[in-house]
């Protein structure tokens, strides 16, 4: 159900602290959407490497999943730190309790297994620490799929063609080095048959190839669909990072296209993920085809 002003948002975080002075700015955003808010203070703490840290981690968010008051949770920060909790939450909680689920980055992992294993839609979207730095176009692009959700006008065109085709189905992904970090682990996520979504930040070229190969060599790229590319962030020159994924296409015989605003970087919009996408290199653009709200 979309967000209305007045209910309460929970403000979690199963990766990294966040500044005091990031919150400050991410919460001042938040307020003039009319959202009411919670957290804990240990919000700004960092967490102890420990067990006890991370189920005590895991109990808080499944809290905030469970509490009827509260309508939707959006993270403090990605960084480092979710993978920890996996073992500790019931991933199928969501589906008992459906809200909506906003972060990115460190977030990844929560995106991706509350998606297939709760089999709600979640948001790959700015983090509180990330709101106010953000373009304004997109904090009301957030806040309109977030309060006015409708997939309808969802789509987003110019998208560069590093490998063309079209393909369908549902969206999945987000940051690649968190994806490759679940391989090999119950955790990683189902990409055959599904459209897959990646960005990264801050790796060298020759990390993005390993990543790629990794992923390539897992085998869990057998059956996607087509890759769609958001913001490689100080990775290197772009044109660069594209060869690798044109190479990629050209191999796999699947449709790639870069481009879209979504990232580390100032214009990342909202996308939900678990939605049934289509990718038309043609039109070079990603589509939703699921019609209505969220």
């Amino acid at each position: 159900m979309p967000l209305q002003p007045g209910d309460l948002l929970a403000i979690v975080a199963p990766a990294s602290p966040i500044s005091r002075e990031a919150f400050a700015a991410g919460i001042a955003v938040l307020a003039t959407w009319g959202l009411r808010l919670t957290h804990g203070a240990e919000i700004f703490a960092p967490r102890p490497y420990t067990t006890a840290a991370d189920k005590a981690a895991a109990q808080r968010l499944a809290q905030a999943i469970t509490d009827p008051e509260i309508k939707g949770i959006i993270c403090a920060r990605g960084g480092y730190g979710t993978i920890r909790l996996l073992q500790h939450l019931d991933l199928t909680l969501l589906a008992q309790h459906p809200k909506y689920f906003l972060g990115f980055s460190d977030i990844t992992t929560l995106l991706c297994l509350f998606s297939q294993r709760a089999g709600v839609v979640t948001c790959h979207g700015p983090t509180v620490a990330h709101l106010a730095e953000i373009w304004p176009e997109a904090q009301e692009h957030c806040r309109c799929l977030l309060m006015e959700p409708s997939l309808e006008r969802l789509c987003f065109p110019d998208l560069q063609v590093l490998a063309p085709g079209t393909a369908q189905g549902p969206l999945v992904g987000g940051n690649l080095a968190i994806l490759c970090s679940l391989l090999g682990t119950p955790f990683a996520p189902t990409l055959s048959g599904h459209v897959l979504l990646l960005e990264d930040y801050n790796e060298p070229l020759y990390r993005i190839d390993r990543l790629l190969q990794q992923l390539r060599l897992s085998g869990r790229l057998q059956g996607v669909h087509a890759i769609v590319l958001g913001g490689f962030t100080g990775c290197g020159p772009l044109p660069k990072v594209w060869e690798l994924f044109a190479s990629l296409g050209e191999d796999l015989g699947l449709p790639v296209l870069a481009g879209l605003p979504m990232g580390h970087q100032p214009d990342n919009y909202t996308i939900p993920l678990g939605t049934l996408v289509r990718v038309d290199s043609q039109q070079r653009t990603l589509q939703w085809l699921m019609p209505g709200s969220l």
